[in-house]
């Protein structure tokens, strides 16, 4: 039947339609009684065969501007509404006394709910606008069914005690035709069966209520909490469209846990259902079979009189998996197929099926044993049949480990649980049934045993990580958790230097032992096509961490190459009941026997004492060792004020000016007071001459790198000219006007060295003079004027000496101070041992102050090392170690230079130089074989070769530059061996002609070749 508006005259509107198709109005006549109050219409339909509280009404209330619902609704069986949608809960002011839990919605904003979808009826709730009208159909023995049956489960959740039967919030989406757009991952690395939400796109993405984390709890009505991963996706693949998916969010995963918990642990006993610990849904249904076919050893009901212990010890010889694998050779790296068993106890491989020995195995008893998922390898494990690397897997007990690869996603996930159920059973076999003492001394045992208190559990957090690369640079980080045999992982942080992690970085480890070890290892992700880098690994161990506390701890983490100050912040909570309990009454004990016991006290007192003794003793030994280390400390820094001036090495002018001011100072020691006092003088004027010329420092100054001091030493030792020099510096690309600042000034240190000779020349032909025209009576007096004469010019000699060091200070060349071999040898040691603990220069760290203090001891541990090292190559000592290694290095090394010699001879013809390289290659050899074109063209090209079949005499009568003009370049390890035996002994003859031009320029080309060789 239909009806017609009153206002709008739309006269094709069903009789079941409370409100106008059109103009959405409400109608004012029905075949049904009706009645209007204010905002609310209601419409009562009665029926002839039931009773009065049967009777169907439908009231409309209109939801004002920017109301949500504020309901919970059941979605339908089959996701498609037959009959008005279910109302669970309801949490609207606005609804409060006129709609109940059993009412229906059968109409929204005048268009009815029947035969729309599930999704379709929530999307239109939300997006019609407001004032909407929603139309509910209340029928009164339906909510007194709804009351019963919540009071029923109400009373079954305390009868079996606590919020054990509190119900989980979930919510229901309902995937229509195509794809689902639902990304699933197994649930196992949180704790639980089943799948979480990986992802979400499409379908998924549009209905806005799931989350990535959220729990898939129901498929249709099919309770899979409890059922595995491959088994979930395999009733979403079977289920018909459209599909109703229940899901439980993410911040209820510690009730999930519990309950997947309670629900594998429990017997199945008759008449009470596991699910009933964390009741979902009302009329959701248990998979009745799940129990049945798990892979978990469960107490069987008939068999009360045995332990766990002996259920899994009567079946570990049982197999629990056998399958085909490839596995990783140790040395090789080369995979190989076998066959693989697994029972309780260990992990044997076999070359085939049919074999009866095994190739191997991995025991499980009394090792600590882990498994865990390893990265994906680019090569490919076996060609015949197709096998890619994307599937590894690693079982480790202690040292000896196995990598094996699967040919698929699910046979890994596969061997991994049952690796896993193995490894759990194995512990159990042998894991002692211990139980408290009384704590009294007597041994008896207390009323408590382990089995009263729930199984410790660790819970860890990976909160973040600092400084895992340089400054500028970042890392996709991950960090992977393993207790014993299980291992999770958290997401992957990308592009980060510094990473937090805010969700899936919490993991719950049952922690049965506590002597277990917490494996953490931090990874840099490359993606698809690279491997995984492991950046750190660090352990912590259980003993370590407080009990029934949560705190959280910082790490160092050593990162190797990379930035320093890496570290790692983890978040612990260790929950042990039992430990606690035991700890607790144990104290209680000790502190009633140790109170009443005084030879007990005694001892303590006594203990006491001589730690105290001790500690004074080890105070009184510090305070003597720290005055020692003060009084070497001022000895050092007196030997450094001691040093005597500068000398520069080659330049025989110098050393003549040194020896000559050292002898000026022996003699200016012996004088009277009279010369001390006017040397006392003469330094406070070379002091303030100092400062002066500190605080004057506008001028510029050339500052010359360790290159410009070789280009200093070629000219120094005359090997080259100044054209020369010149011309290598050009081709080196130095500047024009670095390059001639660097000869101006290098005139300029000539000048002043001339002046300073000409001024000892003067002050010895002086002495000379004063001696042979003394005599007389006036002899005394011209002694005396010659000797105040002396103290002046030592003076000025001093101070000519320090103007000079400055020069060549400021030209860039190190002035070496006169330190002894083993002082110098200590500080250089000491100075590079914490030169890389600081790291280098540029050292980073995240207090800011700290990095400006490590930068500036850097900075000056390079200038003391600079200082040190030069003394040390300076002393006579370093000279005679140098010698000498260089003695056993050629002594070690002379048979391999020989036969190579011989080798490279054998092959070479005495005429090579006039032969070409097509008559080198034509030509056979004494043993008839040719010459290889390859070696042809090395004798050619590289000609340096050649003068293996020149005696060394005619080398040293030619001129340097045939030596020098030979192509060195592309020598391997054998040429080069052979030609420091074949020029060695003519190198001695060089060596002791280094002075002439020609020689030293021949010592240099072999200097060239065996600096390269070594």
């Amino acid at each position: 039947m239909v009806w017609t508006c009153d206002k709008c005259e739309y006269s094709k509107n069903d009789d079941g339609a409370p409100a106008c198709v059109a103009c959405t109005s409400l109608s004012s006549v029905r075949s049904t009684s009706t009645s209007v109050m204010s905002r609310v219409s209601s419409f009562v339909a009665t029926s002839s065969n039931n009773p009065e509280h049967d009777f169907a009404k439908v009231i409309v209330i209109e939801l004002p501007a920017k109301q949500k619902l504020g309901v919970k609704l059941m979605p339908p069986k089959g996701g498609v509404i037959d009959k008005g949608l279910s109302i669970d809960n309801i949490d609207n002011p606005i609804l409060d006394g006129k709609v109940a839990p059993g009412d229906l919605i059968v109409a929204i904003g005048g268009q009815s709910v029947d035969r729309l979808g599930f999704g379709d009826a929530i999307e239109l709730i939300r997006k019609m606008p407001r004032p909407l009208a929603i139309s509910f159909e209340i029928v009164q023995s339906r909510r007194e069914r709804v009351i019963r049956k919540k009071q029923r489960e109400e009373l079954e959740s305390q009868a079996m005690g606590g919020d054990g039967g509190a119900e989980l919030p979930t919510y229901a989406v309902v995937f229509e035709e195509g794809p689902m757009g639902l990304n699933l991952e197994d649930a196992t690395r949180f704790g639980i069966d089943g799948a979480v939400v990986k992802a979400v796109k499409g379908q998924a993405q549009d209905n806005g209520m799931i989350s990535i984390g959220d729990i898939v709890c129901n498929v249709n009505e099919t309770d899979v909490l409890c059922m595995s991963y491959n088994h979930v996706m395999q009733l979403i693949r079977d289920s018909k469209v459209p599909r109703t998916v229940q899901f439980i969010p993410k911040d209820r995963l510690a009730d999930v846990q519990r309950l997947n918990s309670s629900r594998h642990s429990e017997p199945s006993i008759k008449g009470t259902s596991a699910s009933s610990a964390f009741p979902l849904k009302a009329g959701a249904k248990p998979y009745s079979s799940k129990y049945e076919a798990s892979s978990r050893i469960v107490k069987d009901v008939d068999d009360e009189s045995k332990s766990i212990q002996d259920i899994i010890r009567d079946n570990r010889s049982a197999t629990i998996k056998k399958g085909k694998m490839f596995k990783q050779s140790r040395i090789v790296k080369q995979w190989k197929a076998r066959y693989f068993v697994l029972s309780v106890s260990k992990l044997e491989y076999f070359k085939s099926p049919s074999s009866t020995s095994s190739r191997g195995e991995l025991e499980f008893l009394h090792h600590r044993c882990t498994v865990r998922d390893m990265p994906s390898v680019s090569d490919m494990i076996s060609k015949s049949p197709p096998v890619s690397g994307a599937y590894l897997l690693e079982v480790q007990a202690d040292e000896k480990k196995l990598i094996m690869a699967c040919t698929s996603e699910t046979e890994k996930k596969a061997w991994m649980d049952a690796l896993k159920l193995a490894i759990d059973a194995s512990r159990t076999i042998f894991a002692p049934r211990s139980a408290f003492t009384s704590g009294d001394g007597s041994g008896r045992l207390s009323q408590f045993d382990y089995d009263s208190f729930p199984t410790p559990v660790l819970h860890v957090t990976v909160v973040s990580a600092t400084n895992l690369a340089k400054a500028g640079s970042s890392v996709n980080a991950m960090c992977e958790v393993t207790l014993n045999a299980e291992t999770f992982k958290t997401t992957v942080i990308k592009n980060q230097r510094s990473p937090e992690w805010k969700q899936d970085n919490t993991v719950t480890f049952e922690a049965n032992k506590d002597d277990s070890v917490l494996e953490v290892r931090v990874y840099d992700e490359h993606g698809l096509f690279r491997s995984s880098e492991l950046l750190s690994t660090l352990t912590v161990s259980l003993k370590s961490l407080p009990n029934m506390q949560k705190i959280q701890k910082e790490f160092p983490l050593v990162l190797g190459n990379r930035a320093a100050g890496a570290v790692l912040s983890l978040a612990f909570e260790y929950v042990n009941k039992a430990k606690e309990h035991r700890d607790r009454h144990r104290s209680s004990s000790r502190g009633q026997l140790m109170g009443g016991d005084n030879e007990i006290g005694k001892l303590k007192a006594e203990s006491q004492q001589a730690a105290d003794d001790a500690v004074q003793q080890a105070r009184e030994a510090d305070e003597e060792a720290k005055l020692l280390l003060a009084e070497a400390n001022a000895k050092a820094e007196k030997a450094e004020l001691a040093a005597r001036a500068a000398r520069e090495e080659g330049r025989a002018a110098v050393e003549a000016a040194l020896q000559e001011a050292d002898e000026a100072k022996k003699f200016a020691e012996r004088q009277g007071e009279e010369a001390k006092r006017k040397l006392e003088e003469a330094k406070a004027l070379i002091a303030a001459n100092e400062r002066i010329q500190e605080k004057t420092k506008s001028l510029p100054n050339v500052q010359y790198s360790e290159a410009f001091l070789q280009y200093r030493k070629m000219l120094l030792e005359g090997t080259y000219r100044e054209d020369d020099v010149r011309k290598q510096m050009k081709g080196d690309g130095v500047e024009d006007a670095s390059i001639d600042a660097f000869f101006a000034d290098l005139q300029a240190s000539d000048l002043k060295i001339k002046e300073l000779q000409a001024e000892v020349e003067k002050l010895k032909n002086g002495r000379k003079h004063t001696t042979n025209n003394n005599g007389g009576g006036g002899g005394s007096r011209n002694h005396q004027f010659v000797e105040e004469n002396l103290s002046s010019d030592q003076a000025l000699l001093l101070r000519r000496l320090l103007i000079l060091e400055k020069q060549l200070q400021k030209a860039g060349i190190a002035i070496a101070e006169d330190i002894p071999y083993e002082e110098a040898k200590a500080k250089v040691d000491t100075i590079a041992k914490r030169m890389g603990e600081i790291g280098s220069a540029d050292v980073t760290h995240p207090d800011p102050a700290v990095q400006k203090q490590l930068r500036e001891e850097y900075f000056k541990l390079e200038q003391d090392m600079e200082k040190y090292n030069t003394a040390l190559m300076l002393t006579d000592e370093f000279a005679a170690e140098e010698e000498r290694k260089e003695r056993e290095w050629e002594e070690e090394n002379y048979e391999e230079n020989l036969a190579a010699l011989k080798a490279i001879r054998r092959m070479m013809p005495v005429d090579v130089a006039s032969r070409t390289e097509a008559i080198l290659q034509s030509e056979p050899g004494p043993s008839g074989l040719k010459m290889p074109r390859e070696n042809a063209l090395k004798f050619k090209r590289t000609n340096v070769l050649q003068i293996l079949r020149i005696n060394p005499a005619d080398l040293a009568r030619s001129h340097p530059s045939v030596l020098e003009n030979l192509r060195i370049t592309g020598l391997s390890v054998t040429e080069r061996r052979a030609l420091h035996v074949h020029l060695k002994d003519i190198a001695l003859q060089w060596e002791s002609q280094k002075g002439e031009e020609m020689a030293a320029r021949r010592l240099q080309f072999f200097k060239t070749l065996k600096d390269t060789f070594k």
